[in-house]
């Protein structure tokens, strides 16, 4: 069975994937601004993995 918790984690992960993954294509001379919107949605990233084992563990 499938929690809003885990649902919810999931989205996290999808929104911060493209930038992610831009994030590691196009390292580029483009400087400080870029790294601080690929910070961001890192950390989504990072959360929403932490959403989905914790309500992986808690099933």
């Amino acid at each position: 069975m499938i929690s809003k918790g885990m649902i919810f984690g999931l989205i996290l992960i999808i929104s911060g994937l493209p930038m992610v993954i831009w994030g590691f294509t196009t390292f580029t001379d483009e400087g400080f601004n870029y790294w601080l919107q690929f910070g961001l949605t890192d950390l989504f990233f990072g959360i929403g993995i932490l959403v989905m084992i914790k309500f992986w563990n808690r099933r």
